[in-house]
């Protein structure tokens, strides 16, 4: 009898050794799922999060690409870089009849002394470019009728834009536009053989289309 009762003593430990080691391995299963499940919730979250701000910034970037130029407008201005000369009342023409962009606009004499103008260009080709040579070779010679500027007076010119070969440069309307008017141009009181100037404007714009 007591040796059965140690029998039955030690299957009962054993019993409750496997179920202490059951419920452990239970509850580290548990514990091991709580853990994969809160890493899972976390990652949901900041996919959700960053993921919606990414979204948010890619619309933004597309709408930007597609508006932004829209937007942004060259500025309208014909600024020359000697002082004595004025540019004024500008705008950049797309020639329908011709298929030729001209730059209209008046020339003013603040150079304090009468001038003669002698050639004048307007051009794309770089600011480096433009040389007394380019404007005599490109450039077209002014009309009689205004080669002679007094001080303080102005005069309009109408002029066909050319590249630096002499072709005739067509951008078409509603384009930007970037370029240089430039003329060659004497002193009314320079002495004979004097060499002549240059004065050079930058001109932008969007071109206009004409009637």
């Amino acid at each position: 009898m007591v040796y059965n009762e140690e029998y039955k003593n030690k299957k009962d430990d054993s019993f409750n050794s496997r179920s202490l080691k059951g419920q452990a391995a239970i509850r580290l299963n548990d514990n091991s799922f709580n853990s994969r499940t809160l890493r899972g919730q976390a990652a949901m979250e900041y996919l959700m999060t960053y993921g919606l701000a990414l979204f948010v910034i890619v619309i933004v970037l597309a709408l930007l690409a597609f508006f932004l130029p829209s937007l942004i407008k060259t500025p309208s201005s014909c600024l020359f870089s000697q002082q004595g000369f004025g540019c004024s009342k500008h705008i950049i023409v797309y020639d329908k009849a011709n298929g030729i962009d001209r730059v209209i606009f008046s020339l003013d004499n603040n150079a304090g002394q009468a001038i003669k103008l002698e050639k004048i260009v307007c051009t794309n080709a770089g600011a480096g470019e433009i040389t007394k040579e380019l404007i005599t070779s490109v450039g077209d010679e002014v009309p009689s009728d205004k080669r002679d500027m007094s001080a303080g007076t102005s005069k309009q010119f109408n002029v066909p834009c050319k590249d630096k070969n002499k072709n005739p440069i067509s951008i078409g309307p509603n384009a930007d536009f970037k370029g240089y008017v430039a003329f060659t141009y004497k002193y009314a009181d320079d002495l004979e053989g004097a060499p002549s100037r240059v004065a050079i404007a930058t001109v932008t714009g969007q071109v206009v289309e004409s009637d």
